[in-house]
C-alpha cells in the first residue's frame, strides 16, 4: 500500500548542503514524519547545471558542494585554480556567506564546472557574457519545480 501524499507549495530543502526552495513537492507521510518525495541524485544534478549560472556571488556551502560534486580534494580542487588548500577551505567555511574570493576565480570556477559537464562551446561564450557584470552579493536562494526532481515511491507489502 502506497503511502498518504499531499502537495507542499513551497518546500525549503537543506539535505544537499544549503538552502533550496523546490515549489510544490509532494511528500509522504511515513513513520509519523513528513517526508518529500524528492531524488536526491537528479536533484543534485540539476543544482551542479544551475550553479555556475546563479545570478549572486557563491556561498561557502555552494563552493563545497561544486568541490565534492567533483569529485576533487581541497588540495585537488586548489591547484586547479591556483589556491592552496587551506584558501579552499576558507572559503568553504564560510557557509552560507558569500566565499570573499575575488570575481575572476569565482568566474573560473563557474566555467571549469560547465567545461566538466561537456557543454557546447556556445553555452560556454553564453555563460562568460552573461558573468562579465560582477554581482555585488550573494544571489537569491535556487528555486526548482518539483516535477523535475521527483523520486519515485516504491510501493510498500
Amino acid at each position: 500500500m502506497a503511502p498518504e501524499t499531499h502537495l507542499v507549495e513551497e518546500y525549503w530543502d537543506h539535505g544537499i548542503g544549503f538552502p533550496v526552495m523546490i515549489r510544490n513537492v509532494e511528500v509522504a507521510k511515513v513513520g509519523g514524519h513528513e517526508v518529500p518525495l524528492i531524488d536526491y541524485r537528479r536533484l543534485e544534478q540539476i543544482l551542479i547545471e544551475h550553479l555556475p549560472g546563479k545570478r549572486g556571488r557563491l556561498t561557502g556551502n555552494e563552493l563545497r558542494f561544486i568541490r565534492l560534486h567533483l569529485g576533487k580534494t581541497l588540495a585537488e580542487f586548489g591547484k586547479l585554480f591556483d589556491v592552496t588548500h587551506a584558501g579552499v577551505k576558507r572559503w568553504e567555511t564560510r557557509g552560507q556567506d558569500g566565499t570573499g574570493m575575488n570575481w575572476s576565480t569565482e568566474k573560473d570556477i563557474r566555467l571549469y564546472v560547465l567545461s566538466a559537464r561537456r557543454r557546447s562551446p556556445a553555452s560556454f561564450v553564453k555563460l562568460y557574457e552573461r558573468l562579465a557584470d560582477k554581482p555585488t552579493e550573494t544571489g537569491p536562494v535556487l528555486a526548482l519545480e518539483w516535477k523535475r526532481v521527483r523520486a519515485s515511491m516504491p510501493a510498500t507489502a
